[in-house]
């Protein structure tokens, strides 16, 4: 990020999908990963997503679990100045379909 920092959104651990943004912060000594923020609660995380960082937010497009993939029609956004959570609501009709990285 342009803080200086790396970070890490979703996944899964091969028995639960996460939602979950972490944070490592470089040059503290020991570097030190930090759980940023959940993506709203109750939201059922992704893997396989891509992400892009633009400015102060990373946006997250697609992923999935085993009840949904590839929607593209949300768009969770994490501002990394804030610490805090949106989401972009795009038309189904127009959003890129479903695919994997």
């Amino acid at each position: 990020g342009s803080d200086g920092c790396v970070y890490l959104y979703g996944g899964t651990n091969g028995m639960m999908y996460l939602n979950t943004m972490h944070r490592l912060t470089p040059g503290t000594r020991p570097d030190s990963w930090t759980n940023a923020s959940y993506f709203r609660e109750g939201h059922v995380g992704r893997y396989r997503a891509e992400s892009i960082h633009y400015n102060d937010k990373i946006l997250v497009f697609g992923g999935g679990n085993p009840a949904a993939f590839g929607d593209m029609s949300d768009i969770p956004v994490f501002c990394t100045r804030t610490n805090t959570w949106s989401e972009i609501k795009s038309p189904s009709e127009r959003a890129p379909c479903g695919r994997i990285a």
